[in-house]
């Protein structure tokens, strides 16, 4: 089978859309408090307007970095030969 060529990019275009809600949520719930006055300064994607949204959006980030941490705590350091 041959292989594919690869071609290097000059322009990538990245959405921080989801990054920067995320990064407002955790702002929002480290300081409840605040939460209507954040949320005002601080749009977050459409699709994130309810407050179950934004929990589930919340969990499902939390769960994706307790899994890398705890995959990475069990592995074992490669021994040198």
């Amino acid at each position: 089978m041959a292989g594919i060529a690869a071609v290097p990019l000059k322009k990538v275009v990245v959405d921080s859309g989801p990054l920067y809600s995320l990064l407002t949520l955790e702002v929002v719930k480290r300081h409840p408090g605040s939460r209507n006055s954040i949320l005002s300064r601080n749009k977050v994607q459409s699709y994130l307007q309810s407050p179950r949204a934004q929990k589930n959006f919340l969990l499902m980030f939390s769960a994706r970095a307790a899994g890398w941490h705890r995959s990475t705590a069990q592995c074992e350091p490669a021994k040198l030969s």
